[in-house]
């Protein structure tokens, strides 16, 4: 679809003839309708809900703010094939301030991830009149929907709630950015709340149980056993004592004093017994599985060494937040670009992930140490990922001078050995070329 024809569409004040292709099984309606059961009825699981649990609003939050924090920018292609940085693009501004005037880049980036981890992330792109982007708004996921016209054009249908107001439009998919979790159409991803609801599930229902064991005193339940039948007053005078003196926190380990004959009996499990303390582990390990982060990155650490949690951490950058950083950035490309650009890729969005990957300051020492010794990087290129200033004579590549090629290794030791025998006054036939020299004052 040609530019013009978009902007004309986004003038229209009705919206074109579309058709619903197919039914998705991650549609909470689909699920209601058909009944399809959850591991409890009684827990509503949620976007919110899964936020709601630590280990997931870590997990999220580690891959949202690693991606935030990765060295971007757009970058040109010339002709002969070298890259160079592109600050004078309307795309590279958009980035390298506000993209929007409610946030910046980094709340940008963090925003549209954190809503992609839970299953996609939408931005609407404002273009001006040559169809360069504007500013990039974020959308809620909740009223965003993919439909298609009748002639097979995706839009994207915002119907809700935004800023206070209600919003009702279509937009082209030219228009949108559209971030997506896992996804088995490559059109909408999977929400996590409904694929994985049952683990979330039973996650919140051992986090609601732990709540209320402690809510009421940490104390076990149980029964209590009278010989004797007890009046109503009698029973209502010894429930509200049971409640005064035995039951909240600050009761907790009280000695219970019963007389007149009774008994207690216990009849619930404390949360050793009844495991709830190894579901609380279950779920940071299924966490884990589900975002593709390292469990001591959740806290649990019984499994973890040093040794191997440096390993881990490398892994983390290459399995999780690179595939995330490599969509992101194609989607960026695809769509804030022009069609001439992104096809000839003269420009291009990318993320450099290598800061992430050179460990601690000694690493990154020697990474660039031998970069400059080997010659594939300049003392300025150095300076410039440090945000250092530039130095006379730093844009020169510099080589080590023992090495050379192998195969030219015997003419340099001929000729560095013939250079060292020489006589000084550059005679090689002269007699005195052995004899000591000395200076004339």
């Amino acid at each position: 679809m040609r530019w013009t024809g978009i902007l004309s569409f986004l003038n229209k004040d009705t919206p074109p003839a579309t058709e619903q292709r197919g039914l998705s099984l991650s549609d909470p309606e689909l699920v209601r309708y058909f009944g399809i059961p959850s591991a409890n009825p009684n827990i509503r699981v949620t976007d919110e809900s899964v936020f709601a649990l630590p280990p997931a609003w870590a997990a999220i939050s580690y891959i949202a703010d690693g991606i935030a924090s990765l060295g971007r920018g757009v970058f040109q292609r010339d002709s002969d094939g070298d890259v160079f940085p592109d600050y004078t693009s309307p795309v590279a501004q958009l980035f390298n301030g506000r993209p929007h005037p409610h946030y910046n880049t980094h709340v940008f980036i963090q925003t549209i991830t954190r809503n992609a981890c839970l299953g996609n992330g939408f931005a609407r792109i404002y273009r001006d009149d040559n169809a360069r982007p504007l500013m990039l708004e974020i959308i809620p996921p909740e009223i965003v929907q993919m439909v298609y016209s009748n002639t097979g054009e995706l839009f994207y249908w915002v119907s809700g709630v935004m800023y206070d107001m209600s919003v009702n439009y279509y937009l082209p998919a030219t228009d949108m950015i559209h971030i997506k979790g896992v996804t088995v159409t490559g059109e909408m991803g999977r929400k996590v709340s409904l694929v994985h609801r049952d683990s979330i599930a039973v996650a919140i229902g051992a986090q609601q149980y732990s709540n209320s064991y402690m809510a009421k005193g940490a104390s076990v339940g149980g029964m209590y056993s009278f010989p004797n039948v007890l009046s109503e007053k009698q029973y209502n005078m010894l429930r509200q004592q049971i409640r005064d003196n035995y039951s909240g926190s600050n009761n907790a380990g009280e000695s219970l004093i019963l007389d007149g004959g009774a008994s207690f009996v216990p009849i619930q499990n404390n949360p050793q017994q009844a495991a709830v303390l190894d579901f609380r582990n279950l779920t940071t390990v299924d966490v884990s599985q589900i975002f593709k982060v390292p469990l001591h990155k959740l806290s649990q650490l019984d499994k973890s060494t040093f040794s191997n949690m440096e390993q881990q951490s490398q892994d983390f950058v290459m399995d999780c937040l690179q595939p995330w950083s490599l969509q992101m950035a194609e989607e960026f490309t695809t769509k804030l670009f022009t069609t001439s650009e992104v096809k000839n890729r003269r420009r291009f969005f990318a993320f450099d992930l290598s800061t992430m990957m050179m460990g601690d300051m000694q690493a990154q020492a020697t990474f660039y140490a031998s970069a400059i010794q080997n010659g594939w990087m300049t003392p300025n290129e150095v300076r410039g990922q440090k945000n250092l200033n530039k130095i006379e004579g730093g844009d020169k590549l510099f080589i080590q001078q023992n090495m050379a090629p192998m195969d030219t290794l015997e003419q340099i030791l001929a000729g560095k050995y013939a250079a060292q025998e020489a006589p000084d006054n550059g005679d090689p036939d002269s007699d005195t070329a052995d004899e000591p020299q000395t200076e004339t004052p």
